[in-house]
C-alpha cells in the first residue's frame, strides 16, 4: 500500500537526516491511529515505525504488527506536546 510505503520513507528520512543534523542518538515520528473524530488523547493512541535501516522499502512494502510500536499519547513529552 502507498500510504505504507510512503509512512516508512518519512520516517527513514527523519531518522537518518534529524539524527545527523542534530546530533541525536534515536529520533522518529509519532502517527496518530486513524479516526474519524480529532486526536483525544484520552481515547486514541500512538504508534511508532521500527523499520531497519536496510529494509527493502519498495512498492511492495507492507507494514505489520511487528513493525508498529504501541505508545500512550499520555506518556511522558510526547502527550505534553500533543496536548
Amino acid at each position: 500500500m502507498l500510504a505504507e510505503r510512503n509512512h516508512a520513507v518519512l520516517n527513514k528520512i527523519i531518522k537518518t537526516n534529524l539524527s545527523l543534523l542534530f546530533k541525536f542518538r534515536h529520533v522518529g515520528i509519532l502517527f496518530a491511529e486513524k479516526s474519524r473524530q480529532a486526536f483525544d488523547p484520552l481515547k486514541h493512541s500512538l504508534y511508532s515505525l521500527i523499520v531497519g535501516d536496510d529494509a527493502d522499502i519498495n512498492s511492495d512494502f507492507r507494514l505489520t504488527d511487528s513493525h508498529l510500536v504501541l505508545h500512550s499519547a499520555q506518556s511522558g513529552m510526547t502527550g505534553l506536546a500533543i496536548q
